[in-house]
């Protein structure tokens, strides 16, 4: 899975302009991939560039199952709200890797809260 992101303006397709909010996701898959995208799949003319479009066309080269996920949107770097369009993408991701379960919040509100202390010039 590869998450990529662009300004809007170099979406070339109209359909944005009737009914999808900025930022907006798109797909592009090798044709390895077999499940489904979550999101509409770019459309010609648009065109992918970058390390992105050649990670998945190697992809598409080598027979490797791959989806490319283009968010474009209207800020020069990604934001909190551009990192949203993303979260489907993660979730099914989610299901097909299994992931060692991580330390819990409690533990790391600790670790936070030791480095908090000591890096305090009063105490």
């Amino acid at each position: 899975m590869v998450l990529s992101d662009s300004p809007v303006a170099e979406y070339k397709m109209p359909d944005y302009l009737y009914g999808s909010t900025i930022p907006f996701i798109r797909s592009l898959k090798s044709s390895a991939y077999k499940c489904q995208a979550f999101c509409p799949a770019v459309g010609q003319p648009s065109i992918l560039t970058g390390l992105p479009a050649a990670v998945l066309s190697h992809c598409q080269v080598h027979q490797i199952p791959a989806v490319l996920y283009q968010c474009y949107s209207d800020v020069i770097s990604p934001d909190s709200v551009t990192m949203e369009t993303y979260k489907p993408a993660l979730t099914s991701l989610s299901k097909l890797v299994k992931l060692e379960s991580c330390p819990s919040a409690d533990v790391l509100r600790k670790v936070a809260k030791i480095s908090e202390t000591q890096s305090n010039l009063y105490t």
